[in-house]
């Protein structure tokens, strides 16, 4: 027959401690587990010869299971609790009515009961009890589940945005895509979406507590942060990192422990510049192309340079923002003295914004973005917009890449390559 240790108050023979705990034990627990099988024994009711807290430790270690009645808030309780918790036994703890837990067991979950309604009580015992069996009598202890904690690897993840941003969205889907079970993530994000200054704090902090992590994977922006304000944070990092979609350190060597995952950016440019030469050409001769750049991604508009075979282009920077594209677009069109055949916008942000220049001032220049987001591909489906071509960067495939590196580095993998560059493809 399976057996149960009560833990519970006790008291003196008549005393009202002593009355309530008969109660209990009588009215809810006995019923209970003789309902399903199991005898049950309060320390009170040992009748074995010897001390009393050998026995305790005997029964707690022997027996199947305890319910720890924990009214009273009595010190032998808890201390018989901690001691059935820490060896795995399984522990149905039971509070009456509108009574306060200390703060350190708060979050156990506990059966309520009444004095003047044991009935109800007594059946959710039956069902703990139920499932105890059900799990043949098993529960994981505290130590063991928190030497196992410790054991898990952790990792951080700092993105630059996540709400509505289908770029993130989908990259955390990649990363989500293989999950790990021995693994712990900690995400963090800033509270305003591109907040350069709450991305470079939130940095700050994961350097403060990276020992806490094995290793961590980055999505830098460039909004408002300088490559070198990431790249001097970076460098204090002492875990392995990965770097993804945004490359701070350019053509410069990575350090030892960090990698990126990204893609082909001067790729991109060379196929949105073959992409905008099908659209105005064939004849290049005289067709007047602005580029909307950004100085923190040279590569975009310096490849897009060195592929376009016709006249020069305008070259115009501007952040990746799209009321500041429209505004430095609408600029450059009411200067010029002849209209543009063409826009390249280095993101969809830029695009978006020339399109809304086009529109104001009723020109008829296309429009070719680069990073596939879903603002951009939604116009474009819409066949009536200046917006023709975008350059998809695939962020599912670019999380998958990510996390598989990482996840190496978290195991103390060699990574083959330091770098994991990817192509991207038009969208028309």
């Amino acid at each position: 027959m399976r057996r149960c240790f009560v833990i519970s108050p006790i008291g003196r023979p008549g005393s009202k401690i002593r009355r309530h705990a008969d109660s209990v034990l009588t009215g809810i627990i006995r019923p209970a587990v003789d309902a399903c099988g199991v005898s049950a024994f309060r320390s009170d009711q040992l009748d074995a010869p010897g001390r009393i807290t050998d026995q305790m430790f005997k029964a707690i270690m022997s027996d199947d299971f305890c319910i720890a009645v924990l009214t009273g808030s009595n010190p032998n309780v808890y201390y018989e609790t901690a001691v059935a918790q820490a060896a795995g036994k399984p522990v149905v703890m039971l509070l009456e009515d509108g009574r306060d837990l200390p703060f350190d067991i708060q979050d156990f979950r506990c059966i309520g009961y009444k004095l003047t309604d044991l009935e109800a009580c007594k059946q959710q015992l039956i069902k703990y009890i139920r499932n105890l069996e059900a799990n043949n009598w098993t529960s994981e202890g505290l130590l063991e589940r928190y030497q196992r904690r410790a054991k898990r690897k952790s990792y951080f993840v700092l993105f630059p945005s996540l709400q509505d941003d289908p770029f993130y969205l989908r990259l955390l889907a990649g990363m989500s895509s293989n999950p790990t079970p021995e693994t712990d993530m900690t995400f963090v994000t800033p509270s305003r979406a591109y907040s350069g200054s709450q991305f470079l704090e939130a940095l700050d902090g994961l350097i403060v507590r990276q020992r806490e992590f094995a290793a961590g994977l980055i999505a830098p922006t460039l909004d408002n942060v300088s490559a070198r304000d990431l790249v001097d944070r970076i460098n204090r990092f002492e875990i392995p990192l990965v770097l993804v979609d945004i490359n701070p350190y350019g053509e410069a060597a990575l350090p030892a422990k960090v990698c990126y995952v990204g893609f082909d950016n001067s790729d991109g440019a060379r196929q949105a510049a073959r992409a905008m030469s099908e659209a105005v050409g064939p004849d290049l001769r005289g067709r007047r192309i602005l580029i909307l750049g950004n100085e923190d991604q040279p590569d975009r508009h310096q490849s897009f340079l060195e592929a376009w075979a016709g006249d020069p282009p305008v070259v115009e920077f501007s952040p990746f923002d799209r009321a500041a594209a429209r505004d430095i677009a609408a600029r450059q069109i009411s200067r010029s003295a002849s209209e543009f055949h063409g826009i390249f916008g280095v993101s969809d942000e830029i695009a978006v914004g020339a399109v809304q220049a086009i529109n104001d001032r009723k020109q008829s220049a296309i429009v070719i973005g680069f990073d596939g987001t879903s603002a951009a591909t939604l116009l474009i489906d819409l066949k009536n917009s200046p917006l023709i071509n975008t350059v998809v960067q695939d962020s599912y495939t670019m999380g998958e890449k990510a996390i598989a590196i990482l996840k190496r580095q978290l195991t103390s993998q060699t990574v083959s390559k330091q770098k994991e560059i990817l192509s991207g493809r038009m969208y028309v």
